[in-house]
């Protein structure tokens, strides 16, 4: 991990400043579970951090542990209210699809017909039957299982007869719709060392490139990815793909010598994609999670699954899965 400076810490300095942050970050916990209504994630992480004395290092570690959580949760915590609903430690394991997702994708598609530039237009249920109308074709079965994003619900892209219910309409109006995006950096040659599989960065701000993955070794190619939240991507979003190569250079050349300029670049930005319109779910001040119930709960023929629907997991891979296996249940038992 580079501080501030791009300075390295060594392992013994990296350590202890680590188990003072997950320390803090108890004690953030507790705070939470007695927080008063209408205040804000980040006036609790104030609170406790006015009562810590710490070196500037540690100061920087615990920001820095911050900004990973911030990303986790798909919007700044200035805008989430204080609630014990979010679990401040990482108590699963972080994997890695080598490939991407596409084995997993493959597998699960096998047996099913799969229609390729379907734009959804009007999805209609009666007593027996649904039918789905797109801009080329018509179908229909016994049930409709909508996996729409959060952000195209919210959108009223598709139409839907009869209309939601006034809980789900309310659920998908109160329910925020935040983003985490990553810029993928491909280089002529690795001059990182190859030992870990992340290189954790310090930034002026806490959102700016906290972490790089290197998938050196996966890709058997010189790629670091960066990850960032909400406020980091509007940032970045006015920039020109020259100037963000340049100012991701700029930070990397503080913490290795002789750093080249990256040869290729891809940024995501699932905010300005019309199918997704914003990459996870969050829960805004004021809103708890039986918004999440509502947003999942059948409709007649209608059955809801996707990440914005599952309490535990939401913004993640694994939670829209689960959900998806949860709403095919629901489907068999009726």
């Amino acid at each position: 991990m580079f501080d501030l400076e791009g300075k390295l810490l060594d392992d013994k300095h990296r350590s202890s400043h680590i188990g003072h942050a997950e320390k803090i970050l108890k004690k953030i916990q507790k705070a939470l579970a007695k927080a008063e209504k209408e205040r804000t994630f980040q006036n609790i992480i104030d609170a406790v951090l006015r009562n810590e004395k710490m070196s500037v290092a540690a100061w920087q570690t615990i920001q820095w542990r911050l900004a990973q959580l911030e990303i986790a949760a798909g919007m700044e915590f200035k805008h989430l209210e204080a609630s014990d609903q979010y679990d401040l430690f990482f108590s699963d394991d972080d994997l890695l699809p080598v490939k991407g997702f596409e084995d997993l994708l493959q597998k699960l598609a096998t047996g099913i017909d799969i229609r390729y530039n379907q734009k959804v237009k009007i999805v209609r249920q009666n007593a027996s039957r649904v039918s789905i109308s797109t801009m080329g074709e018509d179908f229909d079965g016994d049930f409709c299982l909508v996996t729409l994003p959060l952000g195209v619900l919210k959108s009223n892209g598709v139409r839907f007869d009869p209309v939601f219910s006034t809980a789900k309409r309310n659920a998908v109006e109160k329910l925020g719709v935040g983003n985490v995006n990553k810029l993928a950096l491909r280089f002529e040659e690795q001059f990182w060392e190859g030992d870990r599989d992340f290189i954790g960065h310090i930034g002026k701000r806490r959102s700016e490139f906290p972490m790089f993955m290197d998938l050196a070794k996966v890709a058997e190619k010189p790629y670091l990815v960066a990850q960032f939240g909400h406020e980091f991507s509007k940032t970045l979003r006015k920039q020109s793909e020259t100037e963000i190569m340049v100012h991701v250079h700029q930070m990397l050349y503080k913490m290795y010598e002789n750093v080249p300029m990256p040869n290729g670049m891809k940024l995501t930005s699932w905010e300005t994609d019309k199918f997704s319109q914003g990459a996870i779910s969050y829960l805004p001040m004021g809103v708890q999670s039986v918004a999440r119930d509502y947003l999942a709960r059948p409709e007649k023929r209608f059955y809801y699954a996707g990440e914005a629907t599952i309490r535990e997991g939401a913004g993640t891979v694994l939670g829209a899965y689960n959900s998806g296996v949860r709403a095919a249940k629901w489907i068999i038992e009726r």
